[in-house]
């Protein structure tokens, strides 16, 4: 029996892959490419840090290569018949679908997401999730403080202080763990940052608090639950617990 053809794939190939749900080579020959590619695209707009590697042509090609898994998979002409309902076409041309092939997609793509989304992962730096949870509370000081100061100033009430040292210990000082180790916490699967205030689209399951917003809510969750959900991915992970780990990319 031939090797997987999944070993083949290059680990930035699996992880592209991976983001749409799909781990295996017997997902991917059950996928048709075009599914594939609007998943991609949709990854690109959640992910738009990431360079993305995949393009139609390669799709293509990785598609095609993992079609003889189907063989293996079933006996008779069951399989046949689902090749030819998910087989790949020239271009990725548009095909016309019945309601039941758009039923069975949109099944399919809900169950990839909801096995992604609640299936739990341990990380495996809960120190660094813990502290860089309270760098990022630590920036509350300099925002309060950036709006006190100067009423305190105008008021003529600022502690007697030099206030170039006052400044330095409530403004910059806070915001020392924030750019050291806070910006160092990242999701085990996806590899977002947990904590940025760079504007992008959050997963729907990301942690939030109204009026607070994603930053501290994840590191709320962190501190008190010992446990988040990527605000990228949506992932949910575990601080503590028996480590089993995400599913590897090969």
């Amino acid at each position: 029996m031939e090797a997987d053809p999944f070993s083949k794939l290059t680990e930035k190939e699996a992880e592209e892959l991976s983001l749409c749900g799909i781990t295996t080579a017997v997902q991917l020959a059950k996928t048709s490419p075009e599914v594939i590619l609007q998943e991609l695209e949709t990854a690109k707009r959640f992910f738009p840090e990431k360079n993305f590697t995949l393009n139609e042509s390669k799709l293509q090609a990785i598609h095609e290569m993992c079609l003889p898994v189907l063989n293996d998979e079933s006996n008779g002409s069951g399989a046949n018949l689902n090749i030819e309902k998910v087989g790949p076409t020239t271009g990725f041309r548009t095909k016309r679908r019945s309601k039941t092939d758009i039923i069975k997609e949109q099944k399919l793509k809900k169950f990839h997401q909801k096995k992604i989304m609640h299936s739990p992962v341990c990380t495996n730096h809960p120190l660094l999730a813990i502290f860089a949870s309270l760098g990022t509370l630590l920036l509350a000081i300099p925002a309060v403080s950036i709006v006190v100061l100067p009423i305190l100033m105008i008021t003529n009430n600022l502690p007697d202080f030099p206030l170039p040292l006052l400044a330095f210990g409530l403004i910059v000082l806070p915001c020392v763990p924030y750019v050291f180790i806070s910006r160092a916490a990242t999701c085990p699967v996806c590899h977002m940052r947990l904590f940025t205030f760079r504007d992008y689209a959050r997963n729907r399951a990301a942690n939030y608090i109204p009026g607070l917003g994603y930053n501290v809510a994840t590191a709320l969750h962190i501190i008190f639950c010992l446990r988040y959900h990527c605000p990228g991915c949506g992932t949910p992970v575990k601080l503590i617990g028996k480590h089993k780990g995400h599913r590897a990319h090969h």
